[in-house]
Formats: structure tokens, C-alpha cells, sequence
């Protein structure tokens, strides 16, 4: 690649880092929502929320970077043909492939990059992080004890804490436990703390009573001193049952071999089959959007009137031929040999625009641009 290649490689790179983060960003907030509500219902730390945000950012790249690619490509094209620097590097001997070929390398890029993040990033951070928000809900404890809040945990506790030093002590503490109705239980502490052990969670209560009702002594109340009491936390905890991976936590492998004894997996095998393929499709976008990006604006005529219908006409094909392999993907979750259109929209997208940069626009296209009076043949771009 030569020196012009080079600056057609730079022009790009640029756009493509800025899009990348803008559609990130954009992406990341509206994601970030459905994060901030399991974090603020479970009493999580700030820190937990950066740590789910971060472990969420590689299946999000995965789908903006070839579109945020296409907006640079589009974007830096018609830079350098509004600021004639293309018409530059024609009259200088570089043809509409000596210009392509900076642009189709570093497509490719963003293609290895988002198999990259397909294959290992992408399931990597969705496991973890599905972990954690599962291990979060779980957590009774973080749940449980809250300065200054009456909380509910589960249906028929209540628990108050009025303060939480800085060494975890336990100040003021009540635990209503009104699972029962007939014989409602209250506890009463001035101190206290809890303690992990081996057997689970414990909270231990210090200078305190016990006050039980029993309908089996005419409602009255039986009262408990003590200096020290040990409550079992394990009573009180819900069985969140076992964590099925979904289609976006797993690896390739466990795409397109699912387990048969597995429940989840023989009822949603075609589904996963399906999300494999798209897995190895996806990256392929990636260089169609370049050669529809060069298709519209190095694949025609010269005009100095710019390019708004050709920008707009590749933008229509861009959305219509990934919405179709979004339709593809869906479709072939149900009828397995679909999932050969998956390949073969972004595989055709590419060969269409290749005839086009090859004899130098569609025809249908020509009588669009050829009229203009101020338009160049299209030789002018060899």
C-alpha cells in the first residue's frame, strides 16, 4: 500500500474510533438501565455497576462496530470527493481499487475484531456478568441489611436496621417474621453483626428479646431475653434455582453442539444452531458495508453537486440487507437450511458491489447522475 493508501487508511480511522464511541455510548445508556435497576433493588455499590457495565461492552461491539465502520467509510469517502482530493489521487494514477484497498483492509480489521469478540469476548463477558447478577439476587444478606430502610426481602420478613458502623456493627436492629401467620415471631437487639461461617450466612443479636404469638395460648406473647442469639439467615433464603446459559453466554462449541440431555438445549436446538452461524456471519457485514461505501461513491460518475442520493441509496441497502439477516437469523431458528442465507446475503452484497466498482456504476444508476451538467464521465475515476 502506498503513501496515498496510507492517508485513505488514516482518513478512515479516525471516523471510525469516533462512531465507535459515540454508538457505544449511545448503546451503553439504554443497556445501562435494565444494570441500574438490578443494582439499586439489590443495594449494590457503584463499583458493581461499572463492574456489570464493563462485563456488557463486548456484545455491544460486536453490533456497533461494523455499522459505526460503514458511517466512517461513508463519512471519510465523501470528504476527501467534496474536498476534490480524489479527484487527486485519480489524475495521479490511482484507480477506484488503489483506493479500495485501504478501505477493504481495514474492514477486514473490524471484521477479525468482531469475530474476535463473537467467538470469546462476547460470551465471556455475558457469562460473567449474568453471574454476577445472578449471584447479586441470591445474595440475602446485601439485600437484607440496609441502614435506615425497612426492607423486605421476601414476603413475610421485614427487617430495620437504624445504623451500620464502619466496622459492620449493627446498631438498633428489628427482624419481624410474619411467614407465619398464627405465630408471628419479633426480634428486638441493641447490636449485632453478620457472620459468614460454613453452614451460611448467621446474624448474630446481641442484648435483646424474642417476642412470639401463638394461637395455641390464646394469642398471649412469650418473651426471650438474651445477651447473645444466633439467627439462622439460610431460613429466610429463596431457591433461585439453577442458571440456564442463554444463546448469548455460550461459545461456539456449545452453539453447534448442544447438550441432548439437557432440556433447555433439545427445546431450543435450531435456536442455538442458528446463533452460531450468525456468530461466523456477522463479521462478513463488516466488508459489505465497505464495498457498499465505495460502491456509492467511487462506484459512479464525478459530480460537484455531492452525493446526498447515492449516500442515501447505500444507507437504504445497508439497513435493508442486515434487517434481512436479522429476518434470516430468526427464520433459520426454525428451519435449519436457512441458515445458508445468513452467508450468503452479506457474501452476495459483496459480489453486487464489486460488478459495480468494476464497470464503474449500475446502469440503473447512470441516467441519475449522467444528466447533471456539471458531471465528469465516469473515466474521470478509473
Amino acid at each position: 500500500m502506498n503513501s496515498l493508501g496510507y492517508y485513505v487508511f488514516r482518513q478512515i480511522t479516525g471516523p471510525l474510533i469516533f462512531f465507535t464511541c459515540a454508538l457505544t455510548a449511545l448503546v451503553w445508556l439504554t443497556q445501562s438501565l435494565r444494570l441500574l435497576d438490578v443494582v439499586i433493588q439489590q443495594g449494590q455499590s457503584a463499583g458493581t455497576f461499572i463492574e456489570l457495565s464493563v462485563l456488557v461492552m463486548p456484545s455491544l461491539l460486536g453490533i456497533i462496530m461494523p455499522v459505526s465502520f460503514f458511517c466512517a467509510a461513508i463519512y471519510a469517502l465523501n470528504r476527501l470527493h467534496t474536498d476534490s482530493e480524489l479527484v487527486v489521487m485519480w489524475s495521479a494514477g490511482m484507480g477506484r481499487w488503489g483506493i479500495a484497498k485501504p478501505v477493504l483492509l481495514l474492514g477486514v480489521f473490524v471484521a477479525l475484531v468482531v469475530l474476535a469478540v463473537n467467538l470469546y469476548f462476547m460470551p465471556y463477558g455475558m457469562r460473567a456478568m449474568k453471574d454476577r447478577v445472578f449471584e447479586i439476587r441470591a445474595d440475602l444478606v446485601a439485600f437484607l441489611i440496609r441502614e435506615g430502610q425497612f426492607t423486605n426481602p421476601i414476603k413475610g420478613l421485614t427487617v430495620y436496621v437504624r445504623e451500620i458502623n464502619t466496622s459492620g456493627e449493627i446498631k438498633g436492629l428489628l427482624v419481624y417474621d410474619d411467614r407465619k401467620p398464627e405465630e408471628p415471631i419479633t426480634y428486638l437487639a441493641e447490636s449485632g453483626a453478620v457472620a459468614q461461617t460454613a453452614e451460611g450466612p448467621r446474624l448474630l443479636m446481641i442484648n435483646g428479646n424474642v417476642q412470639r404469638a401463638s394461637q395455641d395460648n390464646d394469642g398471649q406473647i412469650a418473651f426471650l431475653q438474651f445477651d447473645r442469639y444466633v439467627l439462622d439467615l439460610n431460613q429466610f433464603t429463596q431457591d433461585v434455582g439453577a442458571h440456564t446459559r442463554e444463546t448469548s453466554e455460550r461459545y461456539l462449541s456449545e452453539l453447534f453442539y448442544p447438550d441432548p440431555n439437557h432440556p433447555w438445549d433439545t427445546a431450543y436446538w435450531d435456536r442455538l444452531i442458528a446463533e452460531g452461524h450468525n456468530r461466523l456471519a456477522t463479521p462478513l457485514y463488516a466488508i459489505a458495508f465497505a464495498m457498499i461505501a465505495l460502491a456509492a461513491l467511487i462506484g459512479g460518475d464525478f459530480s460537484r453537486r455531492g452525493y446526498a442520493n447515492r449516500i442515501g441509496i447505500a444507507v437504504l441497502f445497508a439497513v435493508a440487507i442486515r434487517m434481512a439477516g436479522v429476518g434470516v437469523q430468526s427464520a433459520a431458528a426454525k428451519i435449519p437450511l436457512v441458515n445458508i442465507a445468513q452467508y450468503a446475503i452479506p457474501i452476495g452484497a459483496i459480489i453486487a458491489c464489486c460488478i459495480i466498482l468494476e464497470r464503474g456504476g449500475l446502469s440503473a444508476w447512470r441516467p441519475m447522475f449522467r444528466k447533471s451538467d456539471d458531471s465528469l464521465p465516469a473515466s474521470t475515476g478509473p
